[in-house]
């Protein structure tokens, strides 16, 4: 069963760039004004206008998972093994939880303690099961060392991709995962990827969803990319039929507005009304700001919350306040 549903709605880099001249007065072949000078204007306002928005709707949009394993901890002066890179692709630089996997697949979040109350709680010979973690820079450092090994998970908004012109996506792939690692063919036209590249899978139907986030391409030919980063016994049999028409990019770029439809006249407001301004209409921009505003905040009702349904009160049936209730009842 295919898990692509095709809809008539799209939004492509070219038909945002359209709205933008159009609502800008903006003419074609302006030099001041290029195709690639509008998709980095348009970059910047998703990075800070739309993707906040899209943040603070939360609800599960945006969010990705990443798994660090504890093998390739950094060594650092504190102490071996401790230390694993932050996700250089989230919102802000920041991350919503943190989870320590350990080899069975067991499961314990991680709570926050600051670095500055280390000594308190841990030593740098410490080792064992892994309960809590800081933050050093650009990196996440565990309390205590694993004594086993195991994955750190990584929850976080993901940021959504610079926008770029459709004839440097890497073509469309032509076949569907091999049996041991997910095999990509796609056409030997455009700019091709070289091994070490990082690329996305993308469904190239709105909202254009990733199917493949930040694969490694551990080979790469004239037609093909190998990744063995992403192993087929993960993907059901539907999406690896319907990879055969995703779209294959460099990782953290797309030639599609990864955004709801109902986000199309706030952001092409928004872009439009930073260009004429730029230009020397302040009047003009100020009431293209005016209604990129006022239709931000009909999109924001809109987004939250993602589930209209009546949420319910999820009770923890193992809390240890419940089991204490419990036996002072009886």
């Amino acid at each position: 069963m295919s898990v692509v549903d095709n809809n008539a709605g799209s939004w492509t880099a070219a038909e945002l760039l359209a709205d933008v001249r159009q609502k800008g007065r903006i003419p074609a072949g302006t030099v001041d004004y290029t195709d690639a000078i509008l998709l980095e204007e348009a970059t910047r306002a998703i990075w800070s206008f739309a993707g906040w928005a899209m943040s603070k709707a939360s609800d599960g949009r945006l969010l990705s998972m990443l798994q660090r394993p504890s093998s390739s901890a950094f060594t650092t002066p504190y102490a071996v093994g401790r230390e694993v890179e932050l996700p250089f692709d989230a919102v802000g630089d920041t991350f919503d939880s943190v989870v320590w996997v350990d080899g069975s697949g067991v499961e314990s979040r991680l709570d926050l303690i600051e670095e500055a109350t280390q000594p308190l709680y841990d030593s740098p010979t410490a080792s064992g099961d892994p309960w809590g973690y800081s933050i050093v820079d650009g990196r996440l450092r565990l309390y205590p060392k694993p004594s086993t090994a195991g994955n750190v998970r990584i929850a976080y908004q993901r940021r959504l991709p610079r926008l770029v012109d459709a004839s440097l996506s890497r073509g469309i792939i032509t076949n569907s995962i091999s049996t041991t690692v997910l095999s990509i063919a796609y056409p030997a036209t455009g700019q091709l990827l070289f091994s070490g590249d990082r690329f996305d899978v993308i469904n190239p139907v709105a909202p254009y969803r990733f199917y493949v986030s930040n694969a490694l391409a551990t080979a790469a030919t004239a037609s093909s990319v190998d990744s063995t980063t992403y192993n087929s016994s993960n993907w059901s049999e539907g999406q690896a039929v319907t990879l055969g028409s995703m779209t294959l990019v460099k990782s953290g770029t797309s030639p599609y507005v990864h955004l709801p439809l109902e986000f199309k006249a706030c952001l092409t407001q928004k872009i439009a009304a930073q260009i004429v301004t730029d230009i020397g209409d302040a009047q003009g921009g100020l009431l293209l700001e005016q209604k990129a505003e006022a239709e931000l905040a009909r999109v924001v009702t809109m987004l939250s919350p993602r589930s209209k349904t009546t949420r319910v009160k999820v009770v923890n049936p193992y809390s240890h306040l419940r089991a204490g209730r419990a036996r002072r009842m009886r």
